[in-house]
């Protein structure tokens, strides 16, 4: 099953659960392990670089914006997960410009091939399964050492 976001962006291989390679927010991730007189320490947690060996090499902005969905300016900062509890798909953004962590539900309309997400909605109240237990320094510092959701191929970004 494909889920599309408005059009050719793709919600699940934003997910941990289909893409090995995205963030999975169950794990708690470490910088990249240090060689020869090389070390690594955790990733700038607003603008990572795009490749932890390369200096001069693109940051990352990531509160610049990923899309736009149903009227959300969705920033980089985000990634996707499926609740089994309450069997809905929902985005996760760490908003810096509040210093919070926004979860909304996904309405996905269609199906087989045309499904997408169409809809958000804010849920102050999410279930479990979707909240990790770090608060949002944590969380946001998490994130960019440990995955390349950020942009396909970020080879700075790994896992445990």
């Amino acid at each position: 099953m494909v889920r599309r976001i408005g059009g050719p962006k793709i919600l699940e291989i934003q997910w941990h659960a289909v893409n090995v390679m995205y963030y999975n927010p169950n794990v708690t991730y470490r910088p990249w392990p240090s060689y020869g007189s090389t070390t690594f320490t955790n990733a700038d947690k607003d603008k990572p670089k795009s490749h932890p060996a390369i200096n001069n090499g693109c940051l990352i902005d990531l509160q610049g914006t990923s899309f736009t969905l149903d009227g959300v300016n969705v920033p980089h900062s985000h990634y996707f997960c499926l609740s089994s509890i309450a069997n809905k798909a929902y985005l996760v953004v760490l908003d810096k410009s509040s210093s919070s962590i926004k979860h909304y539900t996904v309405m996905v309309t269609g199906s087989g091939l045309a499904e997408k997400a169409s809809a958000l909605s804010l849920d102050s109240a999410p279930p479990s399964d979707v909240i990790t237990g770090r608060t949002y320094e944590e969380e946001r510092q998490n994130l960019p050492t440990g995955s390349p959701i950020i942009v396909a191929g970020n080879s700075s970004l790994r896992a445990p």
